[in-house]
């Protein structure tokens, strides 16, 4: 529900005739220096997911395999949680031409994987053109919605295929299409799945308590058992574990305490945040969104990382904040 509020709250900047006064660029551009905004600086941020993607996966996984993505390796976790940043900063580029060809470089990875973290590139565009343009028209917001449910019926239609990469995807999506019935299965998943989940974790599996400690242990997956994780906390190949109910398996007043706990923390941050800047406001809303869809379609290590993502990201700025008043 959450998630659907934070999109009708965008939507309804579209339409709001002084959303102009927000000015989120002006506000984000004097924390950091001028090279940050130049064309010569965000294209290599911009490349650092595909780079990355294509270290892990090979040109020929990429182009052309059989069956789904292959095990994951340090490559692969860095380049996935470098995508938000790389597909934000592409919506800072200038020139038309290459912010387009660069939006293209780091979709097609990621489409190779026939994974559903394609709705997170547009997702994160999409915020990036909002701040950079401190409004979004509504032609933008409904290319984004139409785009999230190609990606959603995308994922779940052809992961199962027998050819893939984007040559496989690419001949299938001309050949085939894409189903309607899937399209609207595909949306019902995400925001129905969760609950069939939820509802056989709680019946069936028996919860390794070593998974949860891992899940909550703030260092990086190289210095963890994450292979233990990665084996183990999942209902079958493609369906993980839901961070909701890993917390409701380790006991139900975890995770009152847990959702209590956090929804002071996000309170606090975002009554501090609106009153400082509405674009660092915008990124909590944003991440929290994230968690909370997350939350309740993976597993309780991948969601709870947004948290720390979250407080690294409101240190930083704060930092920068007292930084620059002190000037």
């Amino acid at each position: 529900m959450y998630m659907i509020f934070s999109l009708v709250y965008l939507l309804s900047l579209v339409v709001t005739r002084d959303c102009r006064r927000i000015a989120t660029f002006d506000v984000i551009k004097p924390m950091f220096p001028a090279f940050f905004f130049r064309t010569s600086f965000l294209v290599p941020i911009s490349l650092i997911s595909p780079i990355l993607f294509m270290i892990w996966m090979g040109f020929g996984d990429f182009w052309f395999r059989e069956g789904y993505v292959k095990e994951t390796n340090v490559w692969g976790v860095v380049a996935r949680l470098s995508l938000p940043l790389s597909a934000f900063s592409c919506a800072f580029i200038k020139n038309r031409f290459v912010r387009i060809f660069c939006l293209l470089l780091i979709f097609f990875p990621v489409f190779a994987q026939t994974s559903r973290a394609v709705l997170l590139v547009g997702f994160f565009y999409y915020v990036g053109l909002f701040v950079r343009e401190s409004k979004v028209t509504l032609g933008q917001t409904l290319i984004f919605i139409l785009y999230s449910i190609f990606a959603v019926g995308f994922a779940l239609e052809y992961r199962y295929n027998e050819a893939q990469g984007v040559y496989g995807n690419l001949s299938t999506l001309f050949e085939h299409g894409l189903s309607m019935d899937l399209l609207v299965f595909g949306v019902n998943y995400v925001f129905s799945f969760s609950v069939y989940l939820l509802g056989y974790m709680l019946e069936y599996v028996e919860y390794d308590l070593n998974i949860f400690l891992i899940a909550i242990n703030p260092l990086p997956s190289t210095f963890l058992n994450i292979d233990h994780v990665i084996d183990n906390a999942k209902i079958n190949k493609y369906a993980p574990y839901s961070a909701v109910g890993e917390l409701a398996l380790v006991g139900e007043g975890c995770l009152y305490m847990f959702a209590f706990a956090l929804a002071q923390f996000y309170s606090l941050l975002e009554r501090y945040a609106m009153k400082k800047s509405f674009v660092m406001a915008l990124l909590i809303a944003a991440l929290v969104s994230l968690f909370t869809l997350m939350s309740t379609q993976y597993n309780l290590r991948g969601a709870i990382r947004l948290i720390y993502y979250l407080m690294f990201s409101c240190g930083l700025w704060y930092f920068m904040r007292r930084l620059r008043l002190r000037r």
